[in-house]
This record gives C-alpha cells, structure tokens and sequence, in this order.
C-alpha cells in the first residue's frame, strides 16, 4: 500500500486498494468460493506437491 501512496498520492492508493480488491475476487473465484468464511485450508497445496510443477516450490 505505501508504494501507491509514495507514487501517486491519494489517487495512487485508492488504485492499489482497487487492485488487490480485483485480485481478490479473482483468486476466490478461482477456487470456487464466494465469501471469506468459504476459505478453509483444505484449499492449501502443500509445497511437496509442487514438483514437476512449472512454479517454482519455493515461492
């Protein structure tokens, strides 16, 4: 959030905050939940499970 703010002011973090809002939203509907209480770690990978994976496992 500071580094909205430190590069646009009040309009840039009132951006930032508009953007995380959207990767929010994305990322829940991504995984099929439509409210916070619908997070559980049940939706968690573990690290292990990421080989032969394209991602990096220690990201």
């Amino acid at each position: 959030m500071a580094w909205g703010l430190a590069a646009g002011g009040e309009d840039g973090l009132r951006r930032t905050m508009q953007l995380l809002q959207i990767e929010i939203r994305t990322t829940m509907a991504n995984l099929g939940v439509s409210g916070m209480t619908d997070l559980d770690p049940g939706l968690l990978r573990p690290a292990s499970a990421a080989e032969g994976s394209a991602w990096p496992a220690d990201l």
